[in-house]
């Protein structure tokens, strides 16, 4: 936590969404170094495994190797004693139910994460996504909780999850190229550049960022 300059008193959690040529070490040389060991000395609140893609332009076998690595890996986080969320990415009405069967018996799930980032953006996609992602949460049978990345369909997922936890990079990413969030009458946010000195930090535009675009995802 001190090398990284976290607060102690601050909330971790670890995301396992990236490029592909990011996330692919982690099943190798990460593994082989016993990631999991040291994660667990981190002490996080909250790991979401790696998000193994599932393309559509490959044998079918391909998505259910990687389908497979995703239960893998939160298998080995959570029997660590990490408190991990099950990545259920998904392409077909077959893997949501094999999803839905490996929650339903897999009791300790109680957090699952998906990201609205990449190809489920796409409005029609998206929103079968929400829905799909909606009808796992019955079919649980118990009270879970999702991690999400992208904003689509949250009034939806919150009427289907005990709660909903939204990780957003653009604040962030704003805030280094010196833009500052400006709500519109209409509620939508509306990015406007700023300007600093040289070397002056920008604390107080991530704070001014992230304060407004929560505030206008919960209203």
């Amino acid at each position: 936590m001190d090398a990284f300059l976290i607060d102690r008193n601050a909330k971790l959690v670890l995301s396992g969404v990236d490029h592909d040529w990011r996330i692919e070490p982690y099943w190798s040389q990460a593994r082989d170094a016993n990631i999991v060991d040291a994660l667990r000395r981190l002490h996080p609140d909250l790991v979401t495994v790696p998000n193994f893609s599932l393309f559509s332009n490959v044998p079918r076998h391909d998505n259910l190797v990687n389908m497979k690595r995703i239960a893998i890996c939160w298998v080995e986080l959570a029997m660590a004693g990490i408190s991990t969320a099950l990545h259920v990415n998904a392409r077909t009405q077959r893997d949501w139910e094999r999803w839905a069967e490996f929650i339903r018996h897999q009791q300790s799930v109680s957090w699952i994460a998906f990201e609205f980032a990449t190809g489920a953006r796409i409005n029609h996609r998206g929103d079968w996504y929400v829905r799909q992602l909606i009808w796992l949460a019955e079919q649980a049978r118990r009270p879970l909780n999702i991690v999400v990345r992208g904003t689509l369909g949250m009034n939806a997922l919150r009427n289907a999850y005990q709660s909903v936890t939204l990780l957003d990079t653009v604040p962030y990413s704003k805030s280094h190229r010196r833009f500052k969030a400006v709500r519109l009458p209409t509620g939508r946010i509306k990015w406007r550049r700023s300007w600093t000195l040289f070397e002056q930090p920008v604390d107080d535009i991530l704070q001014h960022n992230v304060d407004l675009t929560s505030c206008a995802r919960r209203c």
